[in-house]
């Protein structure tokens, strides 16, 4: 429990956990803006919340899904620093 919270509130997990928000985010706006051009729509004109909101719960479930088979996850899994941020923990070297 002790390593678990000197994880858990160190920089690096706090920094890891941005980016992982970021790479997210940046995902689920590129699906969404492509799923709105297909239907002639675009994100970028702007879009009233209710039917963003709708855009999002409807994608949510699809997150909660098979860690393998998510996408978001996948991405995140793939970017350089979370990598290494795991390969390290792993490893024993993160945290003293």
């Amino acid at each position: 429990m002790v390593e678990a919270r000197a994880v858990l509130s160190s920089a690096e997990f706090g920094k890891i956990m941005g980016i992982s928000l970021k790479v997210a985010v940046d995902a689920l706006v590129d699906d969404m803006e492509a799923q709105s051009q297909s239907t002639g729509a675009s994100l970028t004109s702007g879009m009233p919340l209710a039917k963003l909101l709708s855009r999002i719960l409807q994608i949510v479930p699809s997150l909660l899904g098979e860690a393998s088979q998510n996408q978001i996850i996948q991405i995140i899994r793939n970017e350089p620093e979370v990598e290494l941020f795991f390969t390290l923990l792993y490893a024993n070297n993160l945290v003293d």
